[in-house]
């Protein structure tokens, strides 16, 4: 893979605010970029400056190679890239009580993501890098996670947020 011109999907919007999302994810379907069905949304992207902003799916395009016993990776829904940014997303939708367990897994599947994709020049080149964790079900984590983000940081050089909204003007 040498550039984005490389994955095989893609979508794109200049709207000031649009959604992804994920209501396929038993159909084993690719996260999607919506601009006019608020309710389905799982992320919403406000894109205050109208800018370009481009939309890869990850997870259930065979983009990460498959592991030895022939299953996929866990890997994110899909990355974000507007300007000198990229952001990979995962998305739930779970209003389950334990808050740890699926941003565990968030965690890990934008972490394969991030570790595979990283090998690629045009990925490690961008300077804004970024990756987030979205649950329309529980929109606010707790401060406690500060720590996490830190540490996700430190070990992938990625800034960890954990919410609902992203803003392509934020760093």
């Amino acid at each position: 893979m040498d550039s984005f011109d490389d994955f095989r999907m893609c979508s794109r919007s200049t709207n000031e605010l649009f959604g992804l999302c994920d209501d396929n994810q038993f159909n084993m379907e690719p996260a999607y970029l919506d601009e006019r069905n608020e309710e389905t949304w799982i992320a919403t992207v406000h894109n205050l400056y109208e800018e370009e902003v481009f939309f890869y799916p990850i997870d259930h395009c065979n983009l990460i190679p498959r592991l030895a016993d022939g299953s996929e990776p866990k890997q994110c829904d899909g990355l974000l890239k507007f300007n000198e940014s990229i952001a990979f997303v995962e998305l739930k939708s779970r209003a389950g009580r334990k808050s740890r367990q699926w941003i565990d897994k968030a965690e890990e599947q934008l972490r394969v993501s991030i570790d595979y994709f990283r090998q690629f020049e045009f990925i490690s080149s961008i300077p804004d890098k970024r990756a987030y964790v979205v649950n329309n079900k529980r929109p606010k984590v707790h401060s406690s996670q500060a720590m996490r983000a830190e540490r996700f940081e430190k070990e992938t050089d990625f800034l960890l947020r954990i919410k609902a909204d992203i803003f392509t003007d934020e760093s």
